[in-house]
């Protein structure tokens, strides 16, 4: 629990501010007089009467002097409220750190809906780290951190939800990971961003992290990407922490620099047991995409939902859906492919660029019928290495000769390196009571086809026809 100011106990109520200088000479939010703090009837308060627990800030127009004039208070020390108000805030206001390390703590809502920016951000000399319950943002800018120099200490926030033109940046110190529970991008059509930054210069090793647990949002105009405000090299990190059971799905744009900073790419990386679904098909972010745990499942039916870069599934992730994916694809030792999306229970067919199945991998598959779509399917664009584990559900009992095309290998020329392990070329295998035979060079000479191998019974039964078909026509001739 973050302390509470010391002073006089008094009931809730909302604190304007009253502040008529510029950011240059802000207000100090001590435990002592605080003149800077009104009452909605304009009263200022006095000796250790301020906001506090229980309380509301209110930024509103008419209370903070000139709209040109940029307003700004010093958090000093560890302070908490029940909401920050921004509603009719004409000027750009900043809550600094002060010469000591401080926190703010925001336990109910920030609503932030008007045009002018609202920043959070350290001074040169200390830190500000600041919780936030519910941020609602549906207009102007919204930033923890202002530069290199004045970058946030540390963010947290339970929901956060962004609707209409806006933008929120996130700018935390070099290797610092900013939390932000559960983000809703929103839907509608308005073009809204989430920017991660990473000030790098010339260092490639510098990065920024926000990390979620669920991320969604019907509009596919919304960007979440990677930012810096020089042209830098380094890296801004979205980290996907679903919990378990939990499924998210967002439409929106993963990206690159979102603005001035054209070197900075962004960085997926899947982690936790739960599942996010990826269906936007216009994520061109370049820094690659890790799926540690849980399940990443993409369903754009354009473009690549992983990006540019290379996608690497290990640990226990899994990849999976109906979508297409551009990057190499290495799974390692644990992790698994798996097309369709399996949180509905329904197969498809998952398009990836060049396959590495390494060894203790798994390639999984599920044949539910012989029509369409019924079981999955793998398209691979680019050359297939194989070495891992290839795990077959049966969900129907084949009635006769069948063949599934489990992978389907982009033109002619490049065969199939490698086999599943325990998979030979020809070889057969019994599963689930039905037996399957495997090659690496069937459909048009590179695909991977199981065909049902009939039971001996069925052969004897077929044979036995054939045998009687023969003797009625000798009959026939015979009579003739």
């Amino acid at each position: 629990m973050i302390g509470l100011p010391l002073g006089a106990a008094q009931a809730a109520t909302t604190y304007y501010y009253y502040g008529t200088t510029s950011s240059t000479s802000a207000y100090t939010w001590t435990n002592s007089t605080n003149t800077v703090w009104g009452n909605a009837s304009g009263v200022l308060s006095g000796a250790n009467v301020y906001p506090t627990t229980g309380d509301t800030i209110s930024l509103a127009a008419g209370h903070m002097g000139a709209p040109s004039d940029n307003r700004s208070v010093i958090v000093n020390g560890n302070e908490q409220i029940l909401n920050l108000d921004t509603t009719g805030m004409a000027n750009p206001f900043t809550f600094l750190g002060s010469s000591v390390n401080g926190s703010l703590d925001i336990v109910g809502t920030v609503t932030k809906n008007t045009s002018s920016t609202l920043t959070f951000r350290n001074n040169s000399t200390s830190k500000l780290s600041v919780s936030i319950g519910t941020a609602q943002v549906s207009n102007g800018i919204f930033t923890f951190g202002s530069s290199a120099n004045n970058r946030i200490n540390s963010l947290s926030i339970t929901n956060l939800n962004i609707e209409g033109t806006t933008t929120m940046y996130v700018e935390g110190t070099d290797g610092s990971i900013n939390k932000i529970a559960n983000v809703d991008m929103g839907g509608g059509t308005a073009l809204n961003k989430l920017a991660i930054f990473a000030y790098g210069g010339t260092l490639a090793t510098d990065t920024g992290t926000v990390e979620v647990n669920t991320l969604k949002g019907t509009n596919v105009n919304s960007a979440i990407g990677a930012q810096s405000s020089t042209v830098a090299v380094g890296t801004g990190i979205l980290k996907l922490n679903s919990t378990a059971s939990t499924v998210s799905s967002y439409a929106g744009k993963l990206v690159d620099s979102t603005g001035a900073g054209t070197g900075v790419a962004l960085k997926v990386v899947k982690t936790g047991l739960g599942t996010q679904v990826l269906s936007g098909g216009l994520n061109v972010y370049s820094g690659g995409t890790s799926i540690d745990q849980g399940r990443l499942l993409i369903s754009n039916g354009s473009g690549s939902a992983t990006g540019t870069g290379a996608v690497n599934v290990t640990d226990t992730g899994i990849l999976g859906g109906t979508g297409r994916s551009t990057g190499v694809l290495t799974v390692s030792s644990g992790a698994t492919i798996a097309p369709g999306m399996e949180n509905s229970g329904a197969t498809g067919i998952l398009t990836v660029g060049a396959l590495d199945l390494q060894l203790g991998s798994h390639l999984a598959i599920d044949l539910n019928s012989t029509l369409g779509t019924g079981y999955d399917q793998l398209i691979v664009n680019g050359t297939v290495q194989l070495g891992g584990n290839l795990d077959i559900s049966l969900n129907f009992t084949p009635t006769g000769p069948t063949d599934f095309t489990i992978l389907s290998n982009d033109g002619t020329a490049d065969a199939i390196l490698g086999t599943f392990n325990g998979w030979a070329e020809g070889s057969s295998k019994l599963v689930s009571g039905q037996m399957f035979s495997i090659t690496y060079a069937g459909g048009d000479g590179n695909d991977i086809v199981l065909s049902v191998v009939p039971e001996p019974s069925t052969w004897m039964l077929l044979g036995g026809g054939l045998l009687l078909l023969a003797a009625s026509r000798r009959r026939s001739s015979a009579r003739a």
